[in-house]
């Protein structure tokens, strides 16, 4: 399978790119929005890939910038790029506010450290685990609702399969096994797609157990890591952080670097692969007599 073009990391490179060809010509973004008629503001989030560019502003500043031909039509496809719709637009309402950066970024991360206290990390749920899930809220979605997250969720997973997947590494707490989400069948299911024999897909996946104590997660609850190659040998670095209204993305290196940190603490304390896969098939088979 190959890797789907996301049109969130082709706003960062196309960013990278603008932010270069500005320094190498030695103009200030105030003289880069003098010329297009924008702000400073405005040249700072193009050049941190927060907005597309269009097609009269990118060709006034490659005519400031100097660029050459070859610099300029790759520019142009780049930003022609940036421009389009990911494949999760046609979901319209079933992707939560803020979502669409992470399934942005997901979709050409090469790799992904999930910690989670609580639940299973989307990556990895059976259908029937995400159904009970949403059908757990004090307001539940409608039926359609639930198809189509459903649906959005089947499509994430397919990443990790193929010659492209991220290399994929959870830390799972103790508690999210014992959690009988979606009743005992439901769960002895779930626990055994965690439990598969590593393969092309199959995370590093490691168990948190309840004796390792107090540890530095505690206090902030489950994040996710993600690394995205940009150009050359550079990536993007951020820390997806939810809550139960919304999204963080920490794509400081200070807090990307203590997320890092955290989750190298958890992995360390927690149970080798092995163990852990032990642990969650005994859990299976007690789940399922």
């Amino acid at each position: 399978m190959t890797t789907e073009q996301s049109p969130t990391v082709r706003k960062l490179r196309l960013g990278i790119e603008l932010r270069r060809l500005r320094l190498r010509s030695g103009r200030t973004m105030v003289e880069a929005a003098d010329h297009v008629a924008r702000t400073d503001s405005s040249i700072s989030r193009m050049e941190t890939g927060q907005v597309a560019v269009s097609r009269r502003v990118l060709d006034k500043l490659c005519d400031l910038y100097q660029t050459g031909p070859e610099e300029r039509e790759a520019l142009l496809i780049l930003a022609g790029e940036a421009r389009q719709r990911g494949w999760w637009h046609v979901y319209g309402d079933a992707i939560p506010p803020g979502f669409d950066v992470r399934l942005g970024l997901e979709a050409e991360a090469s790799c992904l450290w999930i910690y989670e206290p609580a639940v299973v990390p989307g990556l990895l749920q059976t259908e029937d685990y995400a159904r009970a899930m949403m059908q757990a809220e004090p307001l539940p979605p409608s039926d359609d609702l639930v198809k189509a997250r459903i649906s959005v969720g089947m499509h994430r997973q397919r990443r990790l399969t193929g010659d492209h997947a991220p290399a994929l590494a959870v830390v799972l707490h103790e508690a999210v096994l014992h959690h009988e989400v979606g009743g005992r069948a439901a769960m002895a299911h779930q626990l055994r797609r965690l439990a598969r024999p590593a393969g092309p897909g199959s995370p590093d996946l490691r168990v948190l157990p309840f004796s390792a104590g107090a540890h530095p997660a505690m206090h902030v609850g489950g994040f996710t890591l993600m690394s995205v190659p940009l150009a050359g040998a550079e990536t993007y670095d951020t820390a997806y952080v939810e809550y139960r209204t919304g999204s963080l993305h920490l794509d400081k290196p200070a807090d990307v670097d203590d997320h890092k940190r955290v989750f190298e603490h958890l992995r360390a304390r927690a149970m080798s692969p092995e163990e852990s896969r032990q642990l969650i098939m005994r859990l299976a088979e007690a789940m399922s007599g």
